[in-house]
């Protein structure tokens, strides 16, 4: 019964249609096989006890015939009647396998049961998680929109254009947000459009938007003019992915730097830091799940600078922060 409860509370309505097709053909199959192990031990058994019935009457008419030659008798052996077979110690063999058999089947289904359970529920968990961040990664630029709009309802003269500024990036946060989980959901092709432009205009643009993310996390940009040819929209996202990871996962009351050294693009922050480096660009991975996120953003960051030609690596270390390095030779003019 727990297992049938498992089953109902963690399975959708498909999910539980399969998995009781599966369980009925296996139920059939076990029908199926035990009947036929069954009629072939019943075959062979009564072969055997008829067999032992004819032997016995055989011995029973020759030893007939015997005391006829020994004592002059005249007794018919031929009448003998043949003691009809006794097949109920072999229904009850049958029976009682059957029952035994039954049970072995019940463990073996509620464990099997149990074996396919285990990877749904760490998909719907999963899932969880990834709705969860969703619904986080989405609250928070709509937080931004809706604090920066009640400011300016309420004062239209105090720093106003930095306020609408932080609106309208926080909305487009949020397209981008949509396009990033469509990529995911319908694996589409992104294409690139690629054209020469100042990579520090870009980023000096997205300063204001980084410093309304998170109270108390200072986002500071250190670099000159760098002309790259590249896709403006996919290399700000890539760039805005790993700028909010850092936020989100940075100390309070800390910074965030954004460093350009000739050709190498560094997002530097004292946070945490990562314990093994080699799976932060795997699908659905979060370092920390205390953290709200969807485990999307290193992820899409890898494929799309994959598509910009552009090398990306991460130093950290536990206590020491992150350090996300991207290597624009390839790009630069």
């Amino acid at each position: 019964m727990r297992i049938l409860e498992e089953l109902v509370i963690v399975l959708s309505l498909d999910e539980r249609e399969s998995l009781l097709r599966f369980m009925s053909l296996y139920f059939i199959g076990y029908i199926l096989l035990l009947g036929m192990i069954s009629y072939t031990y019943y075959i062979k058994q009564s072969q055997m006890l008829k067999y032992e019935i004819e032997l016995l009457h055989h011995i029973k008419v020759a030893q007939c015939k015997r005391e006829n030659a020994l004592l002059k008798t005249t007794i018919n052996c031929n009448k003998i009647i043949k003691r009809k077979p006794n097949l109920t110690s072999i229904y009850e063999d049958i029976i009682i396998g059957f029952i035994v058999s039954f049970i072995i089947f019940l463990f073996a289904s509620y464990y099997l049961a149990r074996a396919s359970i285990k990877p749904m529920q760490e998909a719907y968990s999963l899932i969880d998680d990834f709705i969860d961040g969703i619904v986080h990664d989405i609250n928070t630029p709509l937080s931004t929109i809706m604090i920066n709009s009640k400011s300016i309802a309420k004062n239209h003269t105090n720093n106003i254009e930095l306020k609408i500024d932080r609106v309208i990036k926080s909305a487009s946060n949020i397209y981008s947000l949509q396009e990033q989980l469509l990529y995911i959901i319908s694996k589409k092709d992104i294409s690139v459009s690629k054209v020469k432009f100042n990579l520090n205009e870009i980023l000096k643009d997205r300063l204001n938007y980084y410093n309304g993310i998170r109270e108390g996390v200072e986002v500071e940009l250190n670099m000159s003019d760098l002309v790259i040819t590249s896709d403006i929209k996919l290399i700000t996202r890539v760039i805005d992915n790993v700028v909010l990871n850092a936020i989100k996962y940075s100390y309070s009351s800390s910074k965030v730097m954004i460093n350009v050294d000739n050709t190498l693009l560094q997002v530097i922050d004292s946070g945490k830091g990562i314990d093994d480096v080699n799976k932060v660009f795997a699908k659905y991975h979060r370092e920390n799940k205390s953290v709200n996120g969807i485990g999307i953003g290193l992820y899409i960051v890898k494929i799309l600078c994959q598509k910009l030609d552009i090398d990306v690596s991460i130093k950290s270390k536990l206590g020491s922060g992150t350090r996300v390095i991207f290597d624009l030779s390839n790009i630069k003019n």
